[in-house]
């Protein structure tokens, strides 16, 4: 039940990253893929903060 928010989270952080910048989007994708791989929904949170 938690793939498919991490799913959605990434959809939608990957739209606004494509709008800003490819080189942005290409780096904020791997860094995405390195949290969702550890399985830690916290981190990717953090991270979405950041961001905003």
């Amino acid at each position: 039940m938690n793939d498919p928010p991490i799913i959605f989270i990434l959809f939608h952080f990957n739209e606004r990253c494509d709008s800003n910048q490819e080189t942005s989007h290409n780096v904020s994708v791997s860094n995405f893929g390195f949290f969702l791989h550890r399985n830690q929904l916290e981190k990717v949170e953090q991270e979405l903060m950041f961001f905003s």
